[in-house]
């Protein structure tokens, strides 16, 4: 398929060509890392007001058309790296794409998603040359895809918050965090797995490190630390410590205290990457029978909701749902990253759930009646779960995990409850088809 050239945008002109590919329901794995969404940002004064816009490793995807037939729609941006870019490693997100999709770098496809609502991240810098590089999107304009065809339309508009940013190639790659009273309920506990990832084809040493204020302001704790990744892997450096005086800062419906941790990555005497986030005091758990949060049965009074067309209005929806008495959230899909800081930041627990969304055959119970009991697409069944919980395992306002919508039982959903299941999560897993 011959695209028409660049000079279409207003900024630049490119030219380049690339094939067709038949439509596929599976993600392409390599091109897609599946991890906490992470955004790195350069100073600490970016990293503490979430500041992108100054970011010098963040450009804003938000493509332009190109073309359209029957069936697909073509959009594509310029990406200019930029000099500060190079020896860096490079990524795409992509949310809220309105459609099954297909991701090109010049003349290579890099991956290809049916799964509409989960954000995504394609590793890109293997694709990427010097100087101007073209961008494509395929979108798929037939609706939504079989696995999430129970959903109504996207309320966003197509492509917001998707953008592409850079990372040291000797950088935080990864991380796994738990802040949690003791048994004694006296203190807290501080876990940290900083995942340290190292994209060079030999040996490299860095340091990692975190600090950690509570919502007063105050330095609770630090820590730095040296290590030495071989090439092209990831090492974990574990931090175990005590955190005092915590009680006063339990993160509740009435007090939403957060807590700011922010992890660094260091070479030589330089900082590299700063990545905040934002925790909640406090545990839960599921005990077989009740839902416990810090020890106390914990009553559910939900509502289903999923984020409106943008930041304003969804927090002014959240805050008239908690005066309401609303006490839990209910998603039918995993939500933009902004959606949990604001039920956080109100006081609102969730319970995330996986983007499975097809009612199509859902009572059915033979080989193949229902997507859900189709063995041909438990991969997808399983990675879309693996993913919703790989993004948001460290936000401690999410107390449940739910499967999937209403879309009937069957082998593929157990898989993907096993593989949950698996990673010794406290919390508790629901499926209404179950």
């Amino acid at each position: 398929m011959k695209m028409k050239h660049f000079a279409i945008l207003a900024f630049a002109a490119v030219t380049f060509t690339f094939n067709a590919v038949a439509q596929s329901s599976e993600i392409s794995y390599g091109a897609a890392p599946a991890r906490s969404e992470i955004m790195s940002f350069d100073t600490r004064r970016n990293a503490n007001e979430d500041n992108r816009e100054n970011v010098q490793q963040y450009i804003t995807f938000a493509p332009v058309a190109l073309t359209r037939t029957a069936t697909v729609q073509s959009v594509g941006q310029v990406l200019e790296v930029p000099q500060i870019w190079n020896n860096r490693d490079m990524y795409l997100h992509i949310e809220n794409p309105h459609g099954a999709y297909s991701v090109y770098v010049n003349d290579s496809l890099i991956g290809r998603s049916t799964d509409t609502r989960t954000p995504m991240e394609f590793y890109i810098s293997p694709f990427v040359n010097h100087g101007q590089n073209g961008i494509v999107i395929e979108v798929e304009t037939s609706g939504e895809p079989l696995l999430s065809s129970s959903l109504n339309a996207n309320a966003r508009a197509q492509f917001e918050n998707s953008y592409i940013y850079s990372q040291p190639k000797l950088r935080i790659y990864d991380y796994d965090v738990r802040f949690e009273p003791d048994s004694t309920r006296t203190f807290g506990w501080l876990e940290l797995n900083i995942i340290a990832g190292n994209s060079h084809n030999y040996t490299e040493t860095m340091e990692v490190g975190y600090d950690l204020t509570d919502p007063a302001g105050k330095l609770q704790d630090y820590n730095m630390r040296e290590c030495s990744i071989e090439g092209r892997s990831v090492d974990t450096v574990r931090f175990r410590m005590p955190i005092y005086k915590t009680n006063q800062w339990l993160w509740s419906q009435k007090t939403p205290h957060l807590y700011k941790l922010t992890m660094y990555s260091k070479l030589g005497q330089m900082m590299t990457d700063y990545i905040p986030i934002k925790l909640c005091f406090g545990d839960t758990r599921f005990d077989g029978e009740r839902l416990l949060r810090n020890g106390k049965e914990f009553k559910i009074k939900g509502a289903r909701y999923n984020a409106e067309k943008n930041r304003a209005l969804t927090l002014k929806d959240l805050k008239a749902l908690k005066t309401r008495g609303v006490n839990t959230i209910y998603v039918d899909y995993p939500q933009p990253y902004w959606f949990y800081n604001q039920c956080e930041q109100v006081g609102l627990f969730v319970v995330d759930q996986a983007n499975l969304n097809v009612e199509r055959g859902r009572d059915q119970r033979t080989i193949g009646g229902t997507p859900t009991n189709d063995p041909k697409l438990v991969n997808e069944y399983v990675d879309r779960v693996r993913r919703m919980y790989l993004r948001n395992r460290n936000r401690t306002c999410i107390i449940a995990w739910s499967l999937g919508g209403n879309s009937g039982n069957g082998y593929n959903m157990y898989k993907a409850y096993e593989l949950l299941k698996a990673k010794g999560d406290s919390r508790a897993i629901i499926y209404a088809g179950a």
